[in-house]
């Protein structure tokens, strides 16, 4: 007589095989409502679970509010089943055979989610081997949703492992998508093979013989096969690794593009300043030049007003001697040299000697930059 868990793994088995990794999920929905039911109580936990899920869904927002209380675990895989911007990448990462740390670090879901939601709604990590029920329940079903590009990367999942799943996430547009399809038709005619081995009649030696050539043929396409998937993990590694390569010379260029903006707008900066500054020394200069002219000018005035000639008077014998009045007092004349201060060091400008001037400006550099300062007079 057959136990108990034993009769348990054989109906799971068979609701697996005519329901499809939602087994479970669809399996509540069609238990009667009444927790209390036979049928109900006969369920595995998990089933049971989601029968009381739905049974208070059903029952309107009240109920689902109650029902996210009670079963905080299957409300999250249900959300999570909704979600269709991350189930394709679950799919792919859980038929790979990807670890629940790993989904949980890529999409970030929590473990305990991830693992509720593929007993619930995709129950075929354990299921690799199975080819012919992944090909009609898994990849037949995408298809028949009109999912194809996900069957495909499903079928590239399964025969590539970890490796393809990572690259189709990462570095889709390098993968190599028929090699994974053509791989898994394989795989899928070795399976017949092998149930053609196990029905082949062994009444006569010739039988024998003809088993052991056949069985050995099956051996040695497997093993070929498994060679083939080995190097599509290989080149599904290679293509992440290059398009990690790709990112990183784009991170690259893309740096070398802001320095080199950088350096542009720097010197364009600098090449300003230098035109500001040539600016303010050319006004400081043309005003040097105007104070020159106007002390010269000056000082011509006071020569020809202290000179002899400027004493003659019509209709006089004698020339009057020169009052204080009339003479110009002598005005200072610039040093040898103008002051510009700097922020931290005099420097001089050298000029031509002149006679008087009153005022003046000097060259400041002020914050940096260049400006023409006014001094009420400069000493001798």
């Amino acid at each position: 007589m057959m136990n108990p868990s034993t009769r348990l793994a054989e109906f799971q088995r068979g609701q697996r095989a005519m329901l499809g990794p939602e087994w479970r999920w669809k399996t509540a929905r069609a238990l009667p409502p009444r927790l209390a039911h036979r049928a109900v109580q006969a369920s595995e936990p998990l089933v049971r679970d989601a029968r009381g899920y739905l049974t208070l869904v059903d029952r309107g927002p009240r109920g689902l509010n109650r029902a996210r209380r009670l079963y905080p675990a299957i409300a999250a895989a249900v959300a999570l089943n909704a979600d269709a911007t991350k189930v394709p990448a679950l799919k792919i990462m859980t038929l790979a055979g990807c670890a629940a740390t790993e989904i949980h670090a890529r999409l970030e879901i929590v473990p305990d989610v991830v693992e509720t939601w593929e007993k619930l709604f995709f129950d075929a990590r354990d299921q690799r081997g199975a080819v012919n029920w992944l090909s009609s329940q898994v990849i037949h079903a995408e298809r028949r949703n009109g999912n194809n590009q996900l069957a495909a990367q499903l079928t590239l999942a399964l025969t590539g492992g970890v490796d393809a799943a990572r690259a189709l996430l990462d570095a889709e547009s390098r993968v190599p998508m028929d090699e994974g399809q053509r791989l898994f038709d394989r795989q899928v005619k070795l399976s017949v093979k092998f149930e053609q081995a196990i029905a082949m009649p062994l009444a006569s030696s010739a039988d024998s013989l003809r088993f052991l050539k056949f069985s050995m043929q099956v051996q040695l396409q497997q093993r070929r096969l498994e060679l083939d998937q080995q190097k599509l993990a290989l080149r599904c590694r290679d293509a992440l690794r290059q398009e990690e390569v790709a990112r990183y010379r784009m991170q690259q260029a893309v740096q070398r593009e802001a320095r080199r903006a950088a350096e542009r707008t720097r010197k364009c900066a600098a090449r300003t300043q230098r035109k500001a500054d040539a600016h303010v020394i050319r006004e400081y200069w043309l005003g040097i030049r105007a104070q020159q002219r106007s002390a010269a000018r000056r000082a011509a005035e006071v020569r020809a007003a202290n000179s002899p000639l400027a004493q003659l008077k019509w209709g006089s014998s004698t020339g009057a001697a020169p009052t204080d009045d009339s003479r110009a007092t002598e005005s200072p004349v610039f040093t040898s040299m103008l002051p510009i201060a700097a922020d931290d060091v005099l420097v001089q400008v050298p000029v031509r000697d002149v006679a008087h001037v009153h005022t003046t400006t000097i060259l400041t550099r002020q914050d940096g930059q260049l400006a023409l300062t006014p001094v009420a007079s400069l000493s001798v």
